[in-house]
């Protein structure tokens, strides 16, 4: 218990650091007339203060648990844990931050080595355990890669998962994705809807990237593409389920249904099914959701994970490629690519750029992205542009049957105006809190 309260503490506290940078570290019992009013730690004294709170833990926590116990922090959970926050620290806006705020990065040089070898040593660590590995890593088809990719996402537990969330279905604790994020032409509510951004950083089945002038690539956008693309994104023509039974006259086929022609698309905001949880972007979120369940009446009892040996292995490549250890990088990157189908990656200039791509693609809806595009500092190039959807026409004969349609036109547009202000590098701290405590200092630009 004492263990798992070092890594709770530890885990809590990582969440203030990347969003707020340094918080107040809190070591002490409050009683209840006392003055709560304290300073802001330092970025480093509070990564400091997790990594020693992840060690004590690692030091006390089991390899694992079983029967009711699993889902419990463990030894690897610890590790993994330090592991993430080193590699943070490391990163480019906790060194190279213009705002020399002690709150939000180092102020003086650090030994950028130094912090890069300490990540890829904590990353290794956690594969020295020797008790993890990808599910099912060796594909024999795109397809099974596809199908094993999703699958992940779907079981109790695997040899890849590290920590989740159980929920259960016989309560109400707020998670359900299948009812949240399924199209609205099956009566779930489309909650979560990617991106035109995202789907265009799915590179094609060969390894190379998607070309909208590319005519061939234009004209079927959604063939041929990376097998994590179909376990993630539902999209037009995407297999689905049988439609609800008032449904299933305009469709007996059951797949996602996003184009606009004849008739409104079943799954669009001119939908005659329902039309307020329609996407804007033209995609749902297929990852996460086990199509063949009724999500309207019955809840999955899918776990929500929170480390997976994945991301461990794409800590270890990151730091690996930062201190020009290519090999190290490329052995545990495509032990990723190759249970993904996807070619292998090679040394070259490129390599950091489809590192980052890989991230983006092997973890997305993870909570990763929001703040890996923060610790590169590439926010500016990556945010500071509108988010895009797609509409699709098709001319064709039969409304019901997709044979026989042809000439599919494929035409992206800005479904909403983004723009990026380097202030949102951090997170404000809220009006709030520095109200309740006036030895508080805001971050940069708030």
């Amino acid at each position: 218990m004492k263990g798992e309260a070092f890594f709770l503490r530890a885990y809590f506290y990582h969440n203030l650091m990347r969003m707020y940078g340094g918080v107040p570290l809190i070591t002490k019992v409050y009683g209840l007339n006392e003055d709560y009013a304290v300073a802001r730690n330092s970025f480093k004294e509070t990564v400091d203060f997790i990594v020693a709170n992840a060690d004590s833990a690692a030091a006390l926590l089991p390899l694992s648990f079983s029967g009711t116990d699993v889902g419990r922090a463990t030894k690897g959970a610890a590790l993994a844990l330090k592991a993430r926050v080193l590699l943070y620290a490391a990163s480019d806006l906790y060194n190279l931050n213009p705002s020399d705020s002690a709150f939000t990065g180092y102020t003086t040089a650090q030994d950028r080595v130094a912090l890069w070898r300490a990540a890829k040593n904590a990353a290794k660590a956690v594969m020295d355990l020797g008790i993890y590995g990808l599910f099912r890593p060796s594909p024999a088809s795109p397809q099974e890669a596809a199908r094993n990719y999703g699958d992940l996402f779907l079981q109790q537990m695997s040899t890849e998962v590290i920590l989740s969330r159980f929920f259960l279905s016989t309560r109400d604790d707020g998670y359900n994705p299948g009812l949240h994020n399924g199209p609205n032409g099956f009566h779930t509510w489309g909650g979560n809807t990617p991106i035109q951004n995202l789907v265009d950083d799915y590179r094609m089945a060969d390894g190379s990237k998607f070309d909208w002038s590319n005519p061939a690539e234009a004209m079927a956008p959604y063939a041929n593409r990376d097998p994590r693309f179909y376990a993630s994104i539902a999209y037009d023509g995407a297999p689905w389920r049988t439609r609800p039974d008032d449904v299933k006259n305009r469709d007996p086929v059951g797949t996602v249904k996003i184009d606009t022609t004849m008739v409104p698309g079943l799954d669009t905001r001119d939908s005659p099914v329902e039309n307020w949880n329609g996407a804007y972007s033209g995609y749902y979120v297929r990852k996460f959701i086990d199509p063949s369940i009724n999500a309207q009446f019955t809840k999955e009892q899918v776990p929500w994970i929170f480390f997976r040996y994945a991301e461990v292995l794409l800590n270890y490549a990151e730091a690996s490629i930062e201190l020009n250890e290519v090999g190290d990088a490329l052995t545990v990157l495509n032990q990723i690519r190759r249970r993904a189908g996807m070619p292998d990656l090679v040394a070259g200039p490129a390599l950091r750029d489809e590192y980052r791509n890989e991230r983006r693609v092997e973890m997305a809806f993870e909570e990763q992205r929001f703040f890996d595009v923060r610790r590169w500092m590439i926010a500016p190039q990556v945010l500071n542009k509108d988010a895009f959807g797609i509409n699709i026409f098709a001319n064709g004969k039969s409304p019901t049957d997709r044979s026989t349609w042809t000439n599919y036109r494929y035409e992206t547009h800005s479904i909403q105006r983004r723009a990026w202000a380097d202030k949102m590098y951090f997170m404000p701290i809220s009006l709030d809190e520095l109200n309740r405590n006036p030895m508080l200092s805001q971050n940069p630009g708030f």
